[in-house]
């Protein structure tokens, strides 16, 4: 991407234009992340299945690109590497610890045949969009208390929890209940929630 990222406005900028990124497009670079992470996970599932890997090796895998990309996503919220604290590398590896400890039950159920292909792919993508949510948890804490962050509905349709998230919008970053993809709504990480800081 041809942006720098200012650290005083929490926001990217185009080098060409010296405008500030829309937030649309900010969003749209994030899903390209998510989707790339999604498509490494299905090439994984479907070697697995087909027999090209075993099952500790698929296991390895995904989670290795789920580190990758839920770090990814952290990154790209606060504007790269150097911006990442410890509190931020702190709450990618609490996510991680809970998709790992799924990860797991997942792969032993693979193990057992308890799980068909067509199933291992569904279940897979929604690690992938899950990916989401880290790259929201860092813009909600990168946001100052004293501002306020929008729930954002696109176009699809939505669980009750997200209509009611939207409804009540805005929010304090303190107060924000949770974010897309988190997995603490109905949809779970299959969210096409956004948030959006109130300018």
């Amino acid at each position: 991407m041809p942006y720098n990222f200012s650290n005083s406005a929490q926001r990217w900028r185009d080098d060409d234009t010296g405008r500030f990124v829309s937030n649309d497009t900010v969003v749209e670079n994030m899903r390209t992340l998510q989707t790339a992470t999604y498509d490494t996970l299905d090439n994984l599932t479907r070697n697995l299945y087909q027999g090209r890997i075993t099952v500790a090796q698929w296991q390895i895998g995904v989670a290795s690109e789920l580190k990758d990309a839920h770090l990814a996503q952290s990154m790209f919220a606060v504007g790269g590497r150097n911006n990442m604290t410890q509190a931020n590398f702190g709450r990618v590896g609490g996510v991680l610890a809970d998709e790992y400890r799924y990860l797991t039950r997942f792969a032993n159920q693979i193990a057992n045949g308890d799980i068909s292909e067509a199933q291992a792919l569904a279940r897979i993508r929604q690690y992938g969009n899950a990916t989401q949510q880290s790259y929201y948890r860092e813009y909600a804490n990168a946001t100052p208390n004293n501002e306020q962050i929008y729930w954002r509905l696109s176009p699809a349709e939505h669980c009750p929890d997200c209509l009611d998230l939207a409804s009540n919008s805005p929010y304090k970053p303190a107060d924000l209940p949770t974010v897309p993809g988190a997995g603490q709504t109905r949809c779970r990480g299959n969210c096409k929630c956004t948030l959006e800081r109130a300018v």
